[in-house]
């Protein structure tokens, strides 16, 4: 009985043993005695170690664990250098025979249908690769439009079979992580726009209205099986771009919280898609409204739920650097405003003590009632800066061409210790007229922060209620553009 019992101990042992091992990849490599690692990407070509063997001197090693692991893109690394790449979906017991001399077309996986399927994708985008750069170069070269036309219709067939190639890979493997890892890779196809019967667009926001709906058809941003691969934050990104520069402020922040409402039941997949929002738009400069995504996304989102993060002082801190200037927000006032009047430029380039003399010109108590105008630039500037000087010169061009079109300008000089440098400048260049201010403010500091003047130039751009428009870095031929299309 006795005896009985012990096997029974052991085979249950035993069992349990082989149930714990959740995933079991088994590696044969052609290098001996290195420690490689078993790493995932995860949303964009960052690299996380998530396991470590020993390849021994028969060049055998196994990465084994009792946790499931999540699906995605892994790597096999050593400390210096990518080795190898595979997918990993459901089946996680499999081994790759992997051949370094020819990874993609030598390498043999045991029991790994993800993996078979993955390689014959990449070998087949690599032979089409190959015959692409073949037929681009051929078409260089060609001298006759016949053959050109010819070479062009070959392309097109490559990439026509390309998108063959991949639905037939994801249609007879729909049940694999590869089908779905792979259908990531096709780009959406657009629809016909409809038509009446004169040939004419029927309905003008129809592709806006189907690219909200199929955005993500070929790639599920909501999917954490979607985390761990090069896709990911381009994906998310090429939507926010798209949606933003359709959409008034206001219309972007409701639809930030959409989708992060939509990722709350993966705290990994709130974290990458929070993380990537943020830096998407704080450091995105196209955006004249930057600031207003941000800052949302740190009162919203960060301060009440990314306990992880250990900066949320520093994001708080940036954010009321910036959210009196908020797009759409009234311009905040300018106290101790000075003015100085065309005359005193003119007068002080022939008096020294007027031109030293830091306290003339007028008081402008508010600017925003002060100055009616359809628009106002407000440039906050240092003539010692050079710029600075090359953008007060392009916005003097802007406001000499649609002047006439409701346009003014408030420049604001920060540098208090170089009023005579300043006076020559504006005189040099004539920067009079009416609806040309030059000020400065040298009584109060509170502008500093007010309108976070840390670095110089900065421009805003008010509307006739004085709310901001625009900030930042603007293209200014196109700024000129909208003020004249706004008559």
């Amino acid at each position: 009985m006795l005896r009985i019992y012990f096997v029974n101990i052991l085979f249950f042992a035993a069992l349990i043993n082989c149930i714990s091992q959740n995933y079991e990849i088994s590696i044969s490599l052609k290098t001996k005695n290195d420690t490689v690692h078993l790493a995932h990407i995860f949303a964009k070509e960052e690299i996380l170690r998530r396991d470590t063997t020993i390849v021994l001197i028969d060049g055998k090693g196994v990465f084994a664990g009792n946790r499931v692991l999540p699906k995605g893109l892994y790597w096999i690394v050593n400390k210096n250098r990518k080795i190898f790449q595979m997918l990993i979906g459901d089946n996680q017991k499999f081994g790759i025979e992997i051949d370094t001399t020819d990874v993609i077309n030598a390498s043999r996986f045991i029991n790994s249908p993800d993996n078979d399927v993955f390689y014959a994708f990449m070998r087949d985008d690599i032979q089409r690769q190959r015959n692409q750069n073949q037929l681009i170069a051929q078409f260089q070269n060609a001298t006759e439009d016949s053959e050109r036309a010819f070479i062009y219709e070959q392309f097109r067939a490559l990439s026509s079979g390309r998108m063959d190639f991949i639905k037939r890979l994801i249609n007879e493997n729909e049940e694999l992580y590869a089908s779905k890892f792979i259908k990531g890779h096709l780009p959406l196809e657009m629809p016909e726009l409809p038509r009446d019967e004169q040939g004419n667009i029927a309905d003008s926001d129809y592709l806006y209205r189907w690219l909200r709906v199929n955005f993500f058809s070929n790639f599920n941003i909501f999917d954490e099986d979607m985390l761990r691969t090069p896709q990911y934050e381009k994906q998310l990104m090429d939507y926010l771009t798209w949606f933003t520069q359709n959409h008034p402020p206001d219309t972007v922040c409701a639809e930030i919280d959409r989708m992060l409402n939509k990722t709350l039941y993966s705290r990994e997949l709130f974290r990458c898609m929070l993380a990537t929002m943020f830096n998407f738009y704080r450091q995105n400069e196209q955006f004249a409204a930057r600031d207003n995504y941000w800052v949302h996304l740190v009162d919203n989102w960060y301060v009440p739920h990314a306990d992880w993060a250990t900066n949320i002082d520093d994001m708080k801190t940036e954010a009321d650097r910036v959210r009196h200037t908020l797009v759409g927000k009234l311009a905040p006032p300018l106290d101790e405003l000075l003015v100085l009047p065309p005359e005193h430029f003119r007068v002080a380039e022939l008096d020294t003590a007027i031109k030293n003399d830091i306290h003339a010109g007028f008081i402008m108590s508010d600017f925003r009632t002060s100055i009616n105008s359809k628009f106002l630039i407000l440039l906050f500037w240092d003539v010692t800066c050079g710029s600075c000087r090359e953008e007060i010169l392009k916005i003097w061009d802007i406001y000499e061409a649609t002047k006439n079109k409701g346009l003014q300008v408030l420049t604001v000089q920060t540098n208090r210790n170089i009023k005579p440098i300043w006076i020559d400048f504006i005189n040099q260049y004539g920067m009079f007229g009416d609806g040309w201010y030059n000020a400065w403010i040298i009584y109060d500091n509170k502008w500093t922060w007010l309108y976070n003047t840390g670095f110089v130039p900065i421009m805003y751009v008010l509307n006739q209620e004085k709310e901001i428009m625009f900030k930042g870095d603007l293209d200014l031929e196109w700024l000129q553009s909208f003020i004249e299309a706004a008559n």
